[in-house]
C-alpha cells in the first residue's frame, strides 16, 4: 500500500505529465480537437433523450478534467485526482 507521501508524489507527476503533453504546440491541437468533439463549450442535453444527454455529459467530463490538470496549482494539488495502480 503506497503512504500518503508517494500517493501526492505520483498526483503531483501526473499533473506534470498532463502540462507537458499538452503544453506543445502539437498538444495545444489535440486539446482544440478534444474540445470541440466532446463538446466543451455547448450544452449537453439532447431533447427527449436522457442517454444522449449522459453520453454527452460523459464526454465533456473527459475536457473538463484534462483542463482542470492542467491548470492545476502544483504547491496544492487535489485529492480527487488519482493515479493508477
Amino acid at each position: 500500500m503506497a503512504s500518503k507521501r508517494d500517493k501526492e508524489r505520483d498526483v503531483r507527476q501526473l499533473i506534470k505529465d498532463y502540462m507537458q503533453t499538452f503544453a506543445s504546440p502539437e498538444g495545444l491541437k489535440v486539446l482544440a480537437s478534444l474540445s470541440r468533439f466532446c463538446g466543451e463549450n455547448r450544452t449537453c442535453f439532447a431533447r427527449g433523450d436522457p442517454y444522449q444527454t449522459t453520453y454527452n455529459e460523459g464526454a465533456r467530463a473527459v475536457i473538463l478534467h484534462i483542463r482542470r490538470m492542467i491548470t492545476e496549482d502544483l504547491s496544492q494539488p487535489r485529492e480527487t485526482h488519482t493515479v493508477s495502480e
